[in-house]
């Protein structure tokens, strides 16, 4: 099922489609991603709409003016549980309420495919947490539902059954092959489990593409922190070089960069920019391969060992970065003055006032068309 929604109120007596909207394709796994508090609530209020100002698409059709039995669309999120009533009651009233007929084969089918048949005839009270997040899950599958959508249905789980039911959600999708829209504040959720990703900032799109996409080409500065763990280093520096061109901040900070790169993103000599750069670009200088690459000094602040892999923060003068290494530099210590490799080849540049991308995918940011879908869709801003 094609849907389509709209953040923006509509003005008219009938629902009008707006200029700009992210569109969810049939069977896929639209993400919408933002930070706590900042926006999510009117987008899911247009998929779900609650009034008549707010209104989604499905298949063609305004979701108002489908009647009120025949809703397709079932929200999964944790929502409470009737303590007095077993699971199998619960997975049947959820297609009651709709009207749509269910049979103990669908119950059984629904059980199956969440791994809930040795549970249905116990209680809520008796089951963990994500079992009841399944249950949910099962009064959505009876309803025969064309789109789920599930909002931030892992928020209430520990970490180890978050995994755990990620990989249901998406073995369920994969046997469903229905479309899901999922609400998530964790970008971790968003990368693993979306096609692609609505990426949003007090209520405004910033970006809608698939996750490397994100990762790999953010359009501002702030999809290219908050995609991303840890979080893309930044530093505000010059564009200098009398010869080849540079990067410079002071403090010993001078990242010779190829030409190339300020080319696309027409960046000139003297000219102030925020330069980004991903914790793997930052290398251990003394393994093969990167004697090519520029090289910075940099004292070690605080080294996390995560086994396969290391956090290593690190200073070069009073500006601080975080590196990604990989296990052969287990054997770096705080204080320690170590020469730290820049692959170059994937500095990003942005704009420090419009803070936009000066460069994506090879192309002005201005001619990017997630820029200008982002500024033109004026999503309603939560106040």
């Amino acid at each position: 099922s094609a849907i389509t929604s709209s953040a923006g109120r509509q003005t008219s007596a009938s629902p009008q489609p707006p200029p700009i909207v992210p569109s969810a394709w049939p069977a896929e796994r639209m993400i919408i991603l933002a930070p706590a508090s900042r926006g999510v609530e009117p987008f899911v209020r247009a998929i779900v709409p609650v009034t008549a100002e707010k209104n989604a698409k499905i298949d063609g059709k305004w979701y108002m003016e489908l009647t009120s039995h025949r809703w397709y669309l079932e929200n999964a999120s944790d929502s409470g549980y009737a303590e007095r009533l077993r699971h199998v009651e619960l997975i049947k009233a959820g297609a009651r309420t709709l009207m749509v007929m269910c049979e103990a084969k669908d119950i059984a089918e629904a059980a199956q495919i969440l791994g809930l048949e040795p549970f249905l005839d116990r209680k809520p009270k008796a089951l963990s947490g994500g079992q009841r997040q399944r249950v949910a899950l099962g009064r959505a599958i009876v309803r025969q539902p064309k789109v789920f959508l599930m909002d931030e249905p892992l928020s209430n789980l520990d970490a180890k059954l978050r995994v755990q039911t990620r990989v249901q959600i998406l073995k369920l999708h994969q046997r469903l092959q229905t479309t899901f829209i999922y609400v998530t504040h964790d970008q971790v959720e968003a990368m693993t489990m979306g096609d692609r990703i609505v990426v949003l900032n007090n209520g405004i799109v910033q970006q809608f593409d698939t996750p490397q996409t994100l990762y790999e080409h953010p359009v501002n500065l702030f999809v290219a922190g908050f995609i991303g763990s840890p979080a893309m280093n930044f530093l505000n520096v010059k564009v200098g070089g009398d010869g080849q061109a540079a990067l410079t901040a002071g403090d010993g900070f001078n990242v010779p960069v190829p030409e190339r790169l300020l080319s696309q993103a027409g960046a000139d000599r003297g000219q102030e920019v925020v330069m980004g750069i991903r914790p793997e670009d930052l290398k251990d200088a003394r393994f093969p391969g990167r004697d090519d690459l520029p090289k910075i000094r940099a004292k070690v602040d605080v080294v996390e060992n995560m086994g396969s892999e290391n956090f290593v923060y690190f200073s070069v003068g009073n500006k601080p970065f975080t590196a990604r290494m990989d296990p052969r530099s287990s054997d770096i210590q705080p204080g320690q003055s170590i020469d730290v490799a820049i692959d170059t080849g994937h500095i990003h540049l942005f704009d420090p006032k419009s803070e936009k991308a000066l460069v994506s995918r090879g192309a002005p940011a201005a001619a990017v068309p997630a820029i200008k879908e982002a500024e033109q869709a004026q999503p309603q801003q939560v106040r």
